[in-house]
């Protein structure tokens, strides 16, 4: 009875509240121990990638509210018991999540590593760090608080990495302490792969030197990103959907003014069948538009990438129009940043903030697979000129 209460008053809020915006939606439910049925106080439940959570009462029931509409995993999380995910799709106004039932960790001891097995260990841990955290400009304010709860192995010339409990990382560059919830990590000496969700708190001083300075490291890590082309190919793809002075316009103009929006931002992109490292001679770069990369998605705010054999993104920064002759190169041109994508699957989906979800679903190579977890921001963050 007191469940159907609950949940009816929760209806009601979502349903008349004015407070709630169309475009956002409220997730509740509830955590309880599965051995025992017992709920769970103080559980985290994370919306991940994001600054948003919330915590379990002290009968386990919890509501997130002016949740984003789209595809998120949720992490519930607690110290006692191994963390849990479900992943939503988020469409309606308020979603109902049931009853979700966390296990109890197995009693573990703290870490011990003998000094024969330290040496072992470091040198697994610095391979980890380079891959893992990454050797660019915010990696060296970056920082894992516990290294000793990772787990490493090596096999058939490659390390493995896993962690029970997220992975807590401080990055002083950019502002944040950060939750990373790891599900795989493998890497050899040609490639590197992980997956995972992240949890960010914002960190607080009071020094203003302090916020203008993670200010500036967030933007200047933006520009130029994966996720910047992926916001910009969606904005451009919304620019042409989109009508002109009240009516459509044609589509061959359509079709130039989402490109254009590229190019203002620095990107230019085409279609290659091969990379230029497997074949000496290499086919041409042909020139693709935007509007034949992707396509409506189920929820408005997402959309499907597809393309065959790779794509090459050059980012120019500070990029300027008519700066450069009509033809000229652009490879040539001395601070420009290449990048290939290469489709694991068929295709996948992506949003109009520059996310996408499908698990190792895009292969990059050059410029954007040099980015890791020192650069990550969250799903909130936008840049002003986006």
């Amino acid at each position: 009875m007191k469940r159907i209460l609950y949940y009816t008053l929760v209806l009601f809020s979502v349903l008349f509240s004015n407070n709630i915006a169309a475009s956002t939606s409220s997730i509740y439910g509830r955590v309880i121990d599965k051995e025992t049925g017992d709920p769970i106080s103080n559980a985290n439940i994370y919306l991940a990638n994001t600054t948003i959570g919330t915590t379990t009462n002290t009968k386990g029931y919890f509501e997130i509210k002016e949740v984003p509409k789209g595809t998120f995993d949720i992490i519930f999380s607690h110290v006692a018991y191994y963390f849990h995910k479900e992943r939503l799709q988020i469409k309606q106004y308020y979603i109902d999540v049931g009853t979700i039932e966390l296990m109890t960790k197995a009693y573990q001891l703290p870490t011990v590593i003998v000094e024969d097995e330290e040496s072992i260990w470091k040198d697994q841990y610095d391979k980890f760090i380079k891959e893992f955290i990454g050797d660019g400009n915010n990696s060296d304010s970056t920082r894992i608080v516990d290294p000793y709860n990772i787990n490493f192995w090596e096999k058939d010339d490659k390390l493995f990495a896993s962690c029970i409990d997220p992975i807590e990382i401080i990055n002083k560059s950019l502002g944040y302490k950060i939750k990373y919830f790891l599900d795989y990590f493998e890497s050899s000496s040609s490639f590197t792969k992980y997956s995972g969700n992240s949890v960010f708190t914002p960190l607080i001083s009071n020094l203003k030197t302090d916020s203008t300075k993670w200010a500036v490291n967030r933007d200047e890590t933006y520009l130029g990103s994966f996720r910047h082309f992926l916001t910009i190919l969606n904005n451009g793809y919304t620019k042409f959907l989109s009508n002109f002075s009240g009516k459509a316009a044609p589509k061959k103009l359509r079709v130039a003014e989402a490109d254009s929006l590229l190019n203002i931002n620095g990107f230019f992109i085409y279609q290659v069948k091969e990379l230029p490292w497997e074949n000496p001679f290499p086919f041409a770069e042909v020139p693709i538009s935007m509007q034949k990369l992707l396509s409506p998605g189920e929820i408005e705010s997402e959309r499907c990438l597809k393309f065959s054999n790779y794509l090459k993104v050059y980012y120019i920064p500070e990029y300027k129009e008519n700066k450069y002759p009509i033809n000229y190169k652009i490879k040539y041109i001395s601070n420009v940043q290449s990048s290939y994508l290469e489709l694991e699957q068929d295709s996948v989906m992506v949003d109009i903030y520059g996310r996408y979800y499908d698990k190792f679903g895009i292969h990059t190579y050059g410029k954007f697979a040099q980015e890791r977890i020192s650069d990550l921001l969250p799903y909130e963050y936008t840049f002003s000129n986006d």
